[in-house]
């Protein structure tokens, strides 16, 4: 996913190779392999492994980008474009993302969503806040992150609440191997509104290609 939506990436540790081209446009590629997809406190292919990638395309804060998964049963894919600026000391992003399944389209759904973060202590530290807002029956969701870079290693913890549904908590550690090779690992739990309570855990090896 993006890698400016702070909320999104904070913590889980997407690697990207960056450049741009003669025309000014730039671009970014991403990839992972990770033991289980957790998404928003939630497995989503059943605690199993999964492959993932993406690639972006920017250009003067306008970006497009398109980024997938393997799941248990089929595959996901998500189409996304906004626009990512700073103003006041504060970066933003705005954008439009489209969540694609292929083995069952009646759990595609689409989001708006606004992402604000700041980075204080020489960046360091870094704090986030999103709210996500569903389209047509789409549930709406509303996330809080913060990370800590220790230099030989980054901590980060989420907090997110879906409308309706329930909140769930996310910690990670993430560590460079290499400039473009990176390894994490985390933990989440998901409290639905029932009061029962879903723990998953994940470690990932993400990469530039």
């Amino acid at each position: 996913m993006k890698e400016l939506l702070v909320v999104l990436l904070l913590g889980l540790g997407v690697t990207s190779q960056a450049g741009e081209t003669e025309t000014g446009i730039g671009y970014s590629m991403n990839g992972t392999l990770t033991s289980n997809y957790v998404w928003r406190g939630m497995t989503q292919n059943n605690e199993s492994g999964a492959v993932q990638g993406g690639v972006d395309l920017d250009y003067k804060g306008v970006y497009v980008g398109a980024w997938g998964s393997s799941l248990t049963n089929g595959t996901e894919a998500d189409f996304y474009g906004g626009y990512a600026n700073s103003a006041f000391g504060i970066d933003y992003d705005l954008g439009y993302i489209s969540y694609r399944y292929s083995a069952d389209k009646s759990l595609n759904f689409e989001e708006a969503y606004l992402t604000l973060g700041k980075t204080f202590l020489d960046d360091k530290l870094s704090v986030s806040a999103s709210y996500f807002v569903g389209i047509d029956q789409a549930t709406d969701y509303v996330e809080g992150s913060v990370g800590y870079d220790f230099d030989y290693f980054t901590v980060a913890g989420t907090y997110g609440y879906y409308d309706a549904m329930g909140q769930n908590y996310t910690a990670t550690i993430s560590k460079s191997l290499t400039e473009n090779i990176e390894i994490s690992g985390g933990f989440s739990a998901f409290d639905n509104e029932n009061g029962r309570v879903d723990q998953t855990s994940f470690v990932a090896l993400n990469f530039s290609i």
